[in-house]
Parts: structure tokens; C-alpha cells; sequence
């Protein structure tokens, strides 16, 4: 991606650096989105319908709770998660 002009690493605080979209990256995202977004609705939203939509919905707000809740005590293991 980054000999395409899409990404470049910049020097960062940290001991790696960060990468960052560039303009090329952008409009690149931009061009598929459309694409990309009527291929999610065909092989995944149409595929599930609405009930089983609202399950994931549902299950996957029951999971970022519990991470959440992970992490607002400290990320400690528990019992439970050995």
C-alpha cells in the first residue's frame, strides 16, 4: 500500500511509526465505498434479514458491555476467565 501511495509511516512517540492515509488512500476509499457497501448488503445484510440483524445487534452490545466492563476494572482476570 505504500509503494501504491495509499499509506506512509510517519515517526511517532511510540517505537513504531504510525501510518497515515494519504490524499491518493482517500479518494481511493472514496471510489470503492459504493461498491463495497452494496456487496456488504448483498452477501451479509440481505442474507441475515432484519430479526437476525437486531440478534447480532443485540449480542454484540452484550459483548463490547462486558469488554467495557473488563476494562473499567482495570482489565483484572477473574476466576471466570481462567
Amino acid at each position: 500500500m505504500e509503494k501504491r501511495g495509499l499509506i506512509r509511516r510517519e515517526a511517532s512517540q511510540g517505537p513504531y511509526p504510525d501510518v497515515v492515509i494519504t490524499e491518493t488512500g482517500t479518494a481511493a476509499v472514496e471510489a470503492s465505498a459504493p461498491a463495497n457497501a452494496a456487496r456488504v448488503r448483498e452477501l451479509f445484510v440481505d442474507v441475515l434479514g432484519p430479526e437476525r440483524l437486531a440478534a447480532l445487534g443485540e449480542a454484540s452490545r452484550d459483548v463490547i458491555g462486558a469488554i467495557e466492563t473488563h476494562i473499567a476494572d482495570n482489565c483484572t482476570i477473574t476466576a471466570a476467565s481462567t
